[in-house]
């Protein structure tokens, strides 16, 4: 965000009387409940009932998080990785 911007918003925020401010915390609170869904979801659900679709589509659907589904992919990944590893008692050796 340019220093110009911002010159702006605080301006803006003064005016009125925090708005820039509340604006912000309604959208943190607004991804976190979003975030709390996701964890109550994977809490709830039985192992063998697990459908990975079914927490994708909490990510494709939900507005505050709709943007970072790529990090949910990465998650997948990396415990799917993480999963065949100490599956195969592997080690990796990186040079």
């Amino acid at each position: 965000m340019s220093p110009e911007l911002l010159v702006v918003l605080d301006a803006e925020n003064k005016r009125g009387q925090g708005s820039v401010e509340r604006y912000i915390y309604l959208r943190f609170q607004e991804r976190q409940e979003t975030i709390s869904e996701v964890i109550r979801f994977l809490d709830r659900i039985n192992p063998e009932e697990f459908e990975l679709g079914s927490l994708l589509q909490l990510f494709s659907r939900k507005k505050g998080i709709r943007r970072s589904i790529d990090k949910a992919y990465e998650i997948v990944a990396y415990a799917l990785f993480e999963t065949i590893i100490v599956a195969l008692e592997a080690t990796i050796k990186i040079n």
